[in-house]
């Protein structure tokens, strides 16, 4: 079975499967294909149309459901502290674990209950089983996997000293001070993902490299600071870790995503410190499973 949970902006996590607000049978909406807005093209030399890009609307989230158990006439307790959770303009999460406990989630606020009537006292037995259609629209509409995480090591080597090990004077070492790697990121989504890296010093430059687009910069990060870069479209800025801003010092800003082939894709990383570099991503997917 599906496990579907409702978080809503109390931070209070509802079980909607087992818990005492439980979704009805009678029809979940916004856990399958979402609803894209094509572009055409159309002229009068040419039959029918031409096809030129797409994007996807808001999601749309119906969801049916009745209080039971010792939520039936809990309309003080139980009840109320539900409806409280769902203030409009607030976001919410749903999540949908699936048979194998792999988790989906989606961002969503809530926008009516159906001009709900009562006809009859919601204190009285005779209310029992009563069901409230509860409309959400998540602004985001894709369904996304659990954040994932994947750190790269350039730290020191080596251990022979500058006058040679035994020597009696001053040790200095020798270490690796320009750090290369080439590795990569697996994006197991529906469709392409942002990544948003983090390199922690000491570090004076750097090169971000995936599928011959750079992200680079001359940016001193001390040592015990970090830097992160976040490339998503809604959000591409460099920032260091008290919160100065330092994108306007990027020499190469060509931000581009994580390609969702379902096999790795290879990843240039050259830093000229010693620090650790954190790529970070959600996959995105067009269905809650």
């Amino acid at each position: 079975m599906l496990g579907i949970t409702w978080k809503d902006h109390n931070n209070t996590t509802w079980d909607l499967v087992n818990g005492p607000v439980a979704l009805m049978n009678s029809g979940v909406q916004g856990f399958g294909m979402p609803q894209a807005a094509d572009t055409i093209r159309k002229t009068a030399l040419v039959h029918g149309q031409t096809f030129q890009s797409w994007r996807l609307e808001p999601r749309e989230l119906f969801m049916p459901i009745t209080f039971r158990d010792e939520a039936e006439l809990d309309v003080e307790g139980i009840q109320r502290t539900f409806w409280d959770g769902l203030a409009l303009g607030e976001y919410g999460t749903f999540s949908v674990t699936d048979g194998n406990g792999a988790v989906r989630s989606i961002q969503a606020r809530f926008l009516d209950d159906g001009a709900v009537t009562f006809g009859v006292d919601p204190y009285s037995d005779t209310h029992k089983f009563r069901t409230y259609g509860l409309t959400f629209v998540a602004d985001d509409p894709w369904w996304r996997g659990p954040e994932e995480s994947f750190t790269f090591g350039l730290g020191p080597e080596g251990t022979a000293t500058f006058f040679g090990n035994g020597s009696s004077a001053t040790p200095f070492y020798i270490i690796k001070s320009t750090g290369g790697a080439d590795s990569t990121l697996t994006n197991n989504g529906d469709q392409d993902a942002w990544i948003t890296w983090t390199i922690e010093g000491p570090m004076t430059s750097f090169d971000l490299e995936i599928g011959g687009h750079h992200i680079a910069g001359d940016i001193v990060v001390d040592s015990g600071e970090t830097l992160t870069i976040e490339t998503s479209p809604l959000n591409q800025l460099a920032y260091l870790n008290d919160g100065t801003k330092v994108t306007r010092y990027l020499s190469s800003a060509d931000f581009a995503p994580l390609p969702a082939t379902g096999a790795p894709v290879t990843v240039g990383i050259d830093v000229v410190g010693t620090g650790n570099i954190t790529a970070a991503f959600s996959p995105v997917y067009w269905r809650a499973f």
